[in-house]
């Protein structure tokens, strides 16, 4: 017979799921969504975070880590990191500014997450999957950027994450056969803040990807990136 131990939850632990409980009945998303977000939230209160005896984790003790919830942290403008860049940005009040690009579409993600065609992308693999859990439960901004094939952009495109206490983005960027581009992930300020991005680049095409932190102290982050990669395409990853 296995028996499952429920796992005594430390502050941090009970801060977090607390977090989550209270942002959960405005956040977006359809029924489909809203099971994942239950059963994220479920998986965080029976088994916690991760600590070193998980395999993933073996560096790092994350339930150690995350003592309470950080404290709100002022915000700078979203301010290109690059000059003349296109500029796709949101904070955690709900802003978001777009611009556009006329090779690429660029829109918020928020109305995908609503009607559920983002569905795919709140993901966690099980306990162990922190930032999966992290960002299923809790992510309602981001972005939804598609480069179009064959072209080269003029400018780089920075996607602006600006935290002030709480803000969770999950991201869908596809560029094209054959197109270059350079995107730019840009998280600052501080509090609690999840990102996570799911980065498509089709047959032959060349991505540079730069990712720029700028937290204080203080705050907590948890940032996925993952990159699907076509025949002859070419990814530079810059951090």
């Amino acid at each position: 017979m296995t028996m499952h131990v429920t796992r005594i939850l430390t502050a941090g632990e009970k801060s977090l799921i607390a977090a989550i409980e209270a942002a959960r009945p405005a956040l977006p998303g359809n029924a489909a969504i809203g099971a994942k977000r239950d059963a994220a939230l479920a998986l965080l209160k029976t088994d916690g975070l991760p600590t070193r005896k998980i395999e993933e984790w073996h560096y790092t003790d994350l339930r150690t880590l995350l003592r309470g919830l950080p404290d709100a942290a002022k915000i700078e403008g979203a301010d290109p990191v690059v000059q003349n860049a296109c500029m796709a940005a949101t904070d955690d009040k709900g802003m978001v500014h777009l611009s556009q690009l006329d090779c690429a579409s660029i829109a918020s993600i928020v109305p995908a997450i609503a009607s559920g065609i983002a569905a795919d992308l709140f993901q966690f693999a099980n306990s162990a999957d922190a930032v999966g859990l992290v960002s299923t439960a809790l992510a309602s901004t981001g972005f939804d950027i598609k480069i179009a094939e064959g072209i080269e952009t003029s400018v780089p495109i920075q996607m602006d994450f600006a935290a002030q206490a709480a803000l969770h983005a999950i991201n869908r960027v596809s560029v094209g056969a054959g197109a270059t581009a350079t995107v730019i992930e840009r998280t600052h300020g501080g509090g609690l803040s999840s990102v996570v991005t799911d980065l498509s680049v089709a047959d032959n095409a060349d991505v540079t990807f730069v990712v720029l932190q700028e937290l204080g102290d203080d705050a907590t982050h948890f940032a996925r990136l993952t990159i699907n990669i076509g025949k002859n395409a070419k990814v530079m990853l810059v951090m």
